[in-house]
Formats: structure tokens, sequence, C-alpha cells
């Protein structure tokens, strides 16, 4: 029984430092795909936010003005955000008896 008791121990602790090694890896996967997905998704709005002006990226000017037009339009969405959010919680959300 003792035996028994020692080899279900021993695969425990075998299974928990394995488990350990394999969400220390995980961590540090999941990690660079959080950062590659911010980099992208401030990759895709900044080309978004800038689409429909004619800005040039090769000068200080252009990038000056392309960096006030992408700043302008993320406050804009947040200032969107904030009054759907508002909008949303003022709703009458509770169920209505039909009898």
């Amino acid at each position: 029984m003792a035996a028994l008791m020692l080899i279900i121990v021993g695969i425990v602790l075998v299974a928990l430092i394995f488990l350990f090694v394999k969400f220390r890896y995980i961590k540090h996967k999941m990690s660079w795909i959080l950062i590659l997905a911010g980099v992208f998704f401030l990759y895709m709005t900044f080309m978004v936010s800038i689409a429909g002006h004619d800005v040039n990226l090769t000068s200080i000017e252009g990038l000056e003005e392309s960096g006030k037009i992408y700043l302008t339009w993320m406050g804009n969405a947040f200032e969107n955000v904030k009054t759907l959010t508002t909008n949303a919680v003022k709703l009458d959300w509770g169920v209505k008896n039909p009898f």
C-alpha cells in the first residue's frame, strides 16, 4: 500500500513539474502572440485612419500630419465607444412581464 502511494505521489509530482514547464512555454508563446496582435492592430488602424488623406510618409511633415490624424481618429473612436456605452447603460434592460 505504501509503495502504491509513493508511485502515485511520484506520478503527480512529475505531472506537476511537466505542467509547470509547459505553462511557462505557453505563457511565453502567448506573450509573443499578444505582442504581434497589438502591432498588427496598430498598423491596421494607422493605415485605415490615413487611407482617405494624401499623406507623404517619407517626410517629417507627413509623419507629423499622419500622427495627428491617427491620434484624432483614435480619440474619436474612444469617444464613440464612450457614447455607445453610456447609451447602453441608460437602456431599460429589465425583463418585461408579458402577463
